[in-house]
Formats: C-alpha cells, structure tokens, sequence
C-alpha cells in the first residue's frame, strides 16, 4: 500500500500534472478563487483525499495541492504530501517563479524548493530534510530547463483543454527529485452519470495520461523501471457551466486494484464580486 500510494500514484494521479505555461487564462480580467476536493479509492477502500486550490487575479497567481491519507489508512500509515505554485500573469501567461514539494510520510520530512530565474535557465532547488538515499537514474541540466513542478503541470492541462477542448498537450515536468514528460492524448467525449462517489454529471472528455520518465527515478525497484501504469485515464469536465474544464475522476489498474479518483466538492469564487459559484451539478 506505501508503494502504491506514495511512490507512484501520488504524482500520476493529476498531473497526475514550461517555466511559462503557453495557453492563455481564462481568468485572468478577474480575481478568482478554485477550489476541487477528490476522493481516491483503491481497490473500492477509501485511501486518500486530495485537496486543490487554485487563485489568480490579473498580474499573479497560486496554486495548491495536498495529498493526505484517509482516516483509516492513517492508523497504519499516516502521510501527507503538499504542492504548491507561484508566479506572474504576464500577457495572459502563468509564469512560475516559485514551487515546491513539503513531504511527510511515516514521520520522515523534506521540504523542496524551487525557483525559476527564467524559461532557459534550470531552476535553483533547495531540500531540506531527508530524501530517500536509495540509488536513482541521474538528473541532468538539460532535463531541468525548460520545465514547471508537478502543480503547475497540472494548471498547463486545465488550461489546455479550457482552450482546446482537446487532449493533445504535453510538459516537461522537474519537482526537484524526478525529471519526466507528461502527456494527453487521445480525448473521447463521454457522458457520466452521477452518482454517490461524485458530484459531477454531464459531458466529459476522456484523455489518456501519460508521462515518459527521464531522470531521478529508482534504478533498484521494479516499479520504477516500468514506464508507468497504463491507461491511465483523466476525465475533464466542466462543474462550473462552461468556463472551467478540471479533472473529474482520474482511473488506472494497480498491483493492488483499479485505482479511482472522484470529484467531490467544486466551488469557484469571484473575489472582486465576492459570490460563490458552486458546482451546477
């Protein structure tokens, strides 16, 4: 279970997830606030709960993620994982100048930070803590430039797809441990239906996730050499009426069960008019 959750799947599951993201905002003219809450279950058990908030006004913007186990996955392994962005709204363009990763699993913290001077330039990283000694694939400076952290990956799709209405976009990913290129392909429009995991109901478009690892990886640990888990599916749906697409469900196969990730709660919040604007479904 500590394999599943914390090695792999807790940054494949949105990116799961370009110091300069390239498609514009959709917000950018105001001051809004996003906020998605998911529930992750494996296997048909509650395993964990995701938390993701996300505010932009006209010149800046952040993004933050939290990874934390369930109640009673925390009796036997209490972890939590959190994300985060930071940066400019330059010409409509999300610019980031400063990520990072706050990791505490079983007690064992590290904090890592990042920051980015310019699109050419690999970011400077910072870690505080213990990282895990085992031997990993070596991270070049080629792999680092030209890259976002995990949160702003995941702000480069929702922006893509707002835009697009396709899944067909990729990014080079670099969180300061591990170096590799996250795609979407392959979009199907579908409808779900709601039910009592999710709020969501309505159309949806079905893109195949996937990400090519380059660098930072175990050398030691047979889940590590695998490319990744495949399919994995990210559904991306619009809560908020048409303005927003965002991720509804994440699924992909385990060693341990079918992994699923639903949309919980979803609430958009104009801060310059101050009205909330839940979830239409």
């Amino acid at each position: 279970m500590q394999n599943l959750i914390f090695k792999s799947p807790n940054f494949k599951i949105f990116i799961g997830f370009a110091a300069v993201l390239f498609y514009p905002s959709l917000l950018v003219a105001e001051e809004y606030k996003v906020s998605l809450d998911y529930k992750v279950y494996i296997g048909g058990i509650h395993t964990a709960n995701i938390e993701y908030v996300s505010e932009i006004n006209p010149k800046n913007y952040t993004v933050n993620l939290q990874l934390k186990t369930s109640k009673f996955v925390r009796l036997f392994l209490p972890a939590e994982i959190s994300l985060f962005s930071r940066g400019s709204v330059i010409a409509g363009r999300h610019v980031v100048t400063t990520g990072g990763t706050d990791s505490n699993w079983r007690g064992k913290k590290y904090k890592i930070r990042l920051k980015y001077s310019s699109l050419s330039a690999a970011p400077s990283v910072k870690v505080t803590g213990s990282l895990d000694e085992k031997p990993v694939s070596s991270v070049t400076e080629v792999m680092k430039v030209k890259t976002t952290e995990v949160t702003g990956a995941i702000q480069h799709f929702v922006n893509s797809v707002t835009s697009y209405e396709t899944c067909d976009s990729n990014v080079r990913v670099y969180d300061g441990k591990r170096a590799f290129l996250a795609s979407i392909k392959k979009g199907t429009e579908v409808n779900i239906r709601r039910t009592d995991y999710s709020i969501y109901q309505g159309t949806a478009l079905k893109c195949h996730f996937s990400f090519k690892k380059l660098g930072g990886f175990r050398v030691d640990n047979d889940d590590d050499d695998k490319p990744t888990y495949d399919p994995i599916y990210v559904w991306f749906g619009k809560p908020f009426k048409h303005v927003l697409s965002v991720p509804v469900r994440v699924e992909f196969e385990t060693p341990t069960g079918w992994l699923i990730a639903h949309l919980t709660r979803a609430l958009m919040e104009n801060r310059r008019k101050n009205i909330p604007k839940v979830s239409a479904n």
